[in-house]
């Protein structure tokens, strides 16, 4: 049946001789069988065996070590230790995982590089580099469980994974890039909020323009939206009061300041 692809139902091995009976159930089985007087005891695996299964799965692996990934990187702008802390056991446990499922080298191997090049977004931050790590991730998973044969000529030496590809896998395949570009599109924000003039402190004060209160020559004093400060002139250049000023740097609390216009 297994090298002539040969298939049966249960009504077709009874008939054929394959199997010497049917039942419907458990509880008929054991009627058919004379078994029913026997005590039937339940076995229900430790807590640790149910977790060591939980991490014996290839789509779990790779999950953890894709979102520890993330975690990581997130914690990069904001520098709270706790995703890092956070990220790093999820990925140990993802390698634990594959331990556990002697998984292939080559699977590992492209979940590492995957991890690597989710972190190197935080030097190029423009997003490729994030989804082609969780994409590199997710091929790497499907390597994790990848058929393994042996060439050898004698029977059942070789040994066979069968592929992680299901419909939960792809359930998960689709949520990990959806997260993926909600994280990229997220660290674009932060890096563009990073890039834009300041709105708060002395530093938003740099190109405001004002009018000179006083002769500045090259000490004065200057209204900015009505707000007055000391000021001094670049170059000790005289600036008229009434005139338009341009603020360009601070020092001391002074703004220094050039008439507007000045080098235009």
């Amino acid at each position: 049946m297994v090298y002539k692809d040969r298939v049966f139902s249960y009504q077709q091995a009874y008939d054929v001789g394959l199997i010497n009976g049917i039942a419907s159930n458990f509880t008929v089985f054991l009627e058919k069988n004379n078994l029913s007087a026997y005590h039937v005891s339940t076995v229900t695996e430790s807590a640790f065996d149910q977790l060591m299964s939980f991490f014996s799965n290839a789509v779990v692996d790779g999950l953890f070590i894709s979102i520890g990934s993330l975690a990581i990187l997130l914690d990069l702008y904001h520098g709270t230790v706790l995703l890092t802390a956070v990220g790093v056991i999820m990925i140990v446990l993802g390698l634990l995982g594959a331990q556990l499922i002697d998984a292939s080298l080559v699977g590992i191997l492209m979940l590492i590089l995957g991890a690597v090049l989710i972190l190197l977004e935080f030097k190029t931050a423009h997003g490729i580099a994030l989804m082609s790590g969780i994409s590199l991730d997710l091929f790497g998973t499907f390597l994790l469980v990848s058929p393994d044969y042996d060439i050898s000529s004698q029977p059942y030496a070789g040994s066979y994974s069968p592929s992680p590809v299901s419909g939960d896998f792809v359930i998960v395949a689709i949520a990990i890039l959806v997260i993926g570009g909600f994280v990229a599109y997220y660290i674009h924000k932060i890096v563009s909020s990073q890039a834009k003039k300041p709105v708060t402190g002395w530093e938003s004060l740099v190109n405001a323009t004002g009018i000179a209160d006083t002769d500045i020559d090259p000490n004065g004093w200057v209204s900015i939206d009505g707000v007055k400060w000391r000021a001094v002139s670049m170059d000790n250049k005289r600036i008229d009061k009434g005139k338009t000023i341009t603020v360009i740097g601070m020092k001391n609390l002074t703004l220094t300041v050039v008439e507007k216009g000045d080098g235009d």
